[in-house]
C-alpha cells in the first residue's frame, strides 16, 4: 500500500475525536486537559493506522487474490477471482488531495467480507489493478498467462491496457437531479418538522429534548436525498469491453465497472411527483453487490433520473429485451377483475408479460413501478397465497433472481393461471440457462444457495413452493 495510507486512515479519526472533545467540554472539563487528551488520542490513532499499514498487503497469484491484514489478530484472505462480481475504484475526498484511490471488490457469497478494500494506491496503480483483476476474472484461460504481482507492488507488473474513458450512454442532468430530489417525500416533509423546534425556541421554557428529537428527525429525513445527490453527482455511464463503466460522486468519486452478464434484474420507478414531468429512475441489481454494505441494497443506478424516452433508450442499449419505447410497449396481461378486492388502489396497474428472455411486471400506486428479471438469472420460482387471496381464489407468482434485491411478482392472478405461469417460468429458466452455460466462464455467478439444486415445478397450494434454479 502507499506510504501515505496511514495518514489518510488516521485523519478519519479526527472528526470522532472532535465530537468527543465537545462532549467532554459540555461536562465542564478543562480545555487544557481536553487539548492534551485530544492530542494523545489523535497521535494514538495515527500510530495504530501506521502499524496496520505495516501489516497490510496483497498479492495476485494465478487466479487468486491474497490479502493479509490485522494487528493483533492476523488475517490472510484468499479470494478466487472467478467469484469477483465487480471492481470499483473509489477516490475519497481526502485521498484525492494526494492522488490516491481505493480499490474495492464485490465478491459473491462473501458476507460482510464480500467487499475487499485495498486502500490506498496511486490512482494509476488502482486503475491498472482494476483492469488486471477484471481481465483475470473474465477470462480464466488468460489467467494462467498473467504474471504474478508481488505483494503490494504494482510497479513491476506488466502494463495492463487501460479501458476507454467512461461516457457514451448517459450523463445525468444536474439541474434535473437537484429538482428530482427536492420532489421527494423526505425533502418536502422536512420543513413541516422544522416548525416544531422553531416554536420551542420561541417559547418561554423551551424543551431541549423536544428540539433534539425533531432536529434528529429532520436530519434523518434529508440524509437520503442528500446522500443520493452527493453520490450521483456527475453520474456518467458508458460501455466498453469490460462492461458498463459508471463514474459518479461529488465528494467520494467512484468508478465502477459492472460486467453486463452480472445484471440480474432491473427496476424502474416513477414517484407520484415525477409523473407530471415524465421522469423515471432505473436501477439494476448486480449479483454480489450490497453484501459489503457499501451499495444501496445491492442496486446500482443505471439512470438516476431522466425523461422516460431517454431513460428507456439507455436501458434498451444495455438490455435489448426491454423495448426502447419502454416496458409498456410489450403486450402486458392485466390482473383479473376480482383483484380489485385485494388491491383496490393499484389493480388497474397490475399487469405482466413473459417474453422469451424475461419476466416483466407492472404495479404500484403512489410510485409506479416496473420490474424485469431475466429467465437465465432465475434462482427460484414461488407461488404465494395469503388468506385473503385464498378466499378470492387468487395467487401471486414470484421470480427470485440472484441476490434477491428485486423480485418481480405477478400479483393476484387466478390460482390455476398462477400455477401455469409458474410452470412456464421454470421451463423458460431451464431453456435460457442452457445457452447461458456457454458464457458461464465469463459471467459465472456461483450462488451457493442454488448449488446442487434442480428446477422443479412449483405447486399451486400452500403459501409458497421454492425450487432452485441455478442462475448465471
Amino acid at each position: 500500500m502507499h506510504p501515505l495510507s496511514p495518514l489518510i486512515r488516521g485523519a478519519r479519526g479526527i472528526g470522532v475525536v472532535g465530537a468527543l472533545v465537545s462532549y467532554q467540554a459540555w461536562g465542564s472539563a478543562g480545555w487544557r486537559a481536553l487539548a492534551i487528551a485530544a492530542t494523545v488520542i489523535v497521535l494514538g490513532w495515527f500510530a495504530v493506522a501506521w502499524v496496520a499499514w505495516r501489516f497490510t498487503g496483497f498479492r495476485v497469484a494465478a487466479r487468486e487474490l491474497h490479502v493479509r491484514d490485522g494487528i493483533l489478530s492476523r488475517r490472510q484472505r484468499t479470494i478466487p477471482l472467478e467469484r469477483v462480481q465487480a471492481v470499483d475504484v473509489v477516490r475519497p475526498a481526502l485521498a484525492r488531495l494526494f492522488g490516491l484511490a481505493e480499490v474495492r471488490m464485490e465478491v459473491v457469497g462473501g458476507g460482510k467480507d464480500a467487499e475487499a478494500p485495498l486502500a490506498y494506491l496511486t490512482t494509476a496503480e488502482a486503475e491498472r489493478l482494476r483492469v488486471h483483476l477484471l481481465r483475470l476474472a473474465a477470462d480464466a484461460g488468460a489467467a494462467a498467462s498473467q504474471p504474478t504481482v508481488p505483494m503490494g507492488d504494482l510497479t513491476e507488473t506488466a502494463p495492463a491496457p487501460v479501458t476507454t474513458a467512461v461516457g457514451g450512454l448517459f450523463r445525468v442532468n444536474h439541474r434535473l437531479l437537484i429538482f428530482s430530489q427536492l420532489l421527494t417525500f423526505n425533502t418536502l416533509s422536512a420543513p413541516f418538522l422544522l416548525v416544531i423546534p422553531i416554536l420551542e425556541f420561541t417559547s418561554e421554557d423551551p424543551s431541549s429534548a423536544a428540539v433534539f428529537t425533531f432536529v434528529s428527525g429532520i436530519v434523518g429525513l434529508i440524509q437520503v436525498p442528500v446522500r443520493r445527490l452527493l453520490g450521483e453527482w456527475g453520474f456518467t455511464v458508458g460501455r466498453d469491453a469490460d462492461g458498463l463503466r459508471v463514474h459518479r460522486g461529488m465528494l467520494d468519486v467512484r468508478n465502477q465497472t459492472i460486467p453486463i452478464p452480472r445484471i440480474q434484474a432491473v427496476r424502474i420507478r416513477q414517484p407520484l411527483l415525477w409523473r407530471p414531468f415524465g421522469w423515471v429512475r432505473i436501477e439494476i441489481d448486480v449479483a454480489g453487490y450490497g453484501q459489503g454494505g457499501e451499495q444501496e441494497n445491492g442496486r446500482s443506478a443505471l439512470v438516476p433520473v431522466a425523461p422516460a424516452a431517454e431513460a428507456f433508450a439507455v436501458l434498451h442499449a444495455v438490455l435489448p429485451t426491454v423495448p426502447s419505447a419502454g416496458p409498456d410497449a410489450l403486450e402486458l396481461r392485466p390482473a383479473p377483475a376480482r383483484a380489485r378486492w385485494r388491491a383496490p388502489f393499484q389493480y388497474r396497474r397490475l399487469a405482466y408479460t413473459v417474453t422469451d428472455t424475461a419476466l416483466v411486471t407492472r404495479g404500484g400506486w403512489l410510485t409506479a413501478r416496473h420490474d424485469v428479471a431475466l429467465h437465465a438469472r432465475a434462482q427460484s420460482v414461488r407461488i404465494s397465497q395469503g388468506p385473503w387471496q385464498r378466499g378470492l381464489g387468487l395467487a401471486s407468482v414470484h421470480l427470485d433472481p440472484a441476490g434477491g434485491h428485486t423480485t418481480p411478482t405477478v400479483l393476484h392472478q387466478e390460482a390455476a393461471h398462477a400455477a401455469r405461469v409458474a410452470a412456464d417460468l421454470v421451463d423458460r429458466a431451464r431453456a435460457n440457462r442452457a445457452p447461458a452455460t456457454a458464457e458461464a466462464a465469463h459471467s459465472a455467478d456461483p450462488a451457493p444457495a442454488a448449488d446442487g439444486q434442480s428446477a422443479e415445478r412449483p405447486t399451486a397450494s400452500g403459501s409458497s413452493a421454492a425450487e432452485g434454479a441455478r442462475g448465471a
